[in-house]
């Protein structure tokens, strides 16, 4: 679902009703919603947004307006949904050594951290830590491709 268009006024389940509703629900959160009523009153609207709606619009409405506005809350909802994805991929690229694939010390010891903050779990870690003695002599003599290949047999 990409956006809720939603009356105030409805038999058994107004619009606030959903509004609270829905804010109850993560899986919700981040879908627009416009509010519809034919109730002019400032403080409904000031309480429909401060629950959660993204628009507003009165009761007769336009047509061109009420489609203007919905563009306008689905390409807003696109682009956030583009940004949550590239966040994602980022955080998982941020955490991925990118030549071997494995995860980075920055990942390991914030895990060993979030372990030694919550002692109460029983849970096991190891660590291995590699060194290639005279690593740099391989990069100088055979070239970086090689030590690169080199890098990634070992972590494998």
């Amino acid at each position: 679902m990409d956006l809720v268009i939603c009356d105030v006024v409805m038999p058994e389940f107004d619009g606030f009703k959903f509004l609270i509703y829905k804010a109850a629900r993560p899986e919700f959160s981040e879908i627009p919603v416009i509010m519809l009523t034919s109730l002019e009153e400032v403080n409904q609207k000031i309480k429909g947004l401060e629950q959660g709606a993204s628009d507003y619009v009165t009761k007769p409405f336009d047509e061109g307006e009420l489609m203007a506005r919905v563009k306008v809350h689905l390409k807003i909802k696109y682009l956030q949904d583009e940004l949550r994805q590239k966040n994602a991929q980022l955080r998982e690229l941020s955490g991925t050594d990118e030549l071997t694939r494995s995860i980075t010390a920055g990942v390991l010891w914030s895990t060993h951290q979030g372990i030694l903050a919550g002692r109460a779990v029983q849970a096991r870690l190891s660590f291995v830590i590699f060194d290639i003695d005279y690593f740099k002599q391989i990069n100088d003599r055979m070239g970086h491709l090689i030590g690169d290949r080199v890098l990634v047999q070992v972590t494998q």
